[in-house]
């Protein structure tokens, strides 16, 4: 998948379906212990899983949290 200049991307599918899985992988917000073992994310010819911490792409992403 591709996503260009001024393009949104939204993750929406069923209860339990990995959404929070996947967008925590994006963050680097993982918890001890856990790490990806394949793939890649890439933005501007960056790989996101090479990030070390969420303040390092803080600026580049938004996270909107679910509020129950």
């Amino acid at each position: 998948m591709n996503l260009y200049a001024k393009e949104v991307l939204s993750i929406v599918s069923e209860s339990c379906s990995g959404k929070s899985l996947l967008s925590n992988v994006i963050m680097g917000l993982l918890p001890d212990g856990v790490t990806t073992s394949q793939g890649k994310i890439n933005f501007n010819g960056n790989n996101f899983l090479s990030y070390k911490c969420v303040q390092s792409i803080g600026s580049i992403l938004v996270w909107y949290f679910k509020i129950p």
